[in-house]
């Protein structure tokens, strides 16, 4: 979601500092997005949750 949403030109530097995780990247760079930022998130995040579900219910179906 980082490369997707976050303004980068050098992979290396700009996504996260050199000792920090990607998870506590992602979470500060949420704690500053827009609310524009936090809207595409929920509809991505609302997709897999219904394709997660859609693809369970579909593999216990008789």
């Amino acid at each position: 979601m980082l490369m997707l949403l976050k303004p980068w030109q050098d992979i290396a530097t700009d996504l996260k500092q050199p000792a920090q995780t990607w998870e506590s990247a992602f979470e500060m760079f949420l704690s500053t997005a827009s609310h524009e930022i936090r809207h595409i998130l929920s509809g991505i995040q609302y997709f897999h949750e219904c394709e997660s579900s859609a693809s369970h219910s579909s593999t216990h179906q008789g």
